[in-house]
């Protein structure tokens, strides 16, 4: 079992990840949550659908930032490719081997 520090520190470790740097790698863009939080709250439906189809025409997914384990060998990250509907994304789970992250099926 963790403690508090520890918790603590690996909660600040996975916030203070910039996705700006890694998306950015593989020509995706990046629409921080403040950004859809406005869209979301000033606008109808209609237009909400309008103005993401406009700022990401070849589709969208959500990502949490990761969260880290104990000895930083695994993460967690939700990926939501379904965002806004009632449906829940899932937890997809990254380990650290031979100095790469390799999916976890």
């Amino acid at each position: 079992m963790l403690s508090d520090s520890e918790l603590d520190s690996l909660n600040n470790l996975s916030r203070n990840v910039n996705l700006n740097n890694i998306i950015s790698n593989y020509s995706y863009k990046l629409i921080s949550q403040k950004q859809i939080n406005s869209i979301i709250t000033n606008n109808n439906i209609e237009d909400r659908l309008r103005i993401m189809d406009s700022l990401c025409p070849k589709g969208f997914i959500t990502l949490t930032k990761p969260f880290f384990n104990k000895t930083l060998d695994t993460v967690f990250i939700e990926i939501n490719e379904m965002p806004y509907s009632c449906l829940s994304g899932y937890l997809a789970s990254y380990y650290y081997i031979n100095n790469d992250w390799i999916i976890h099926d």
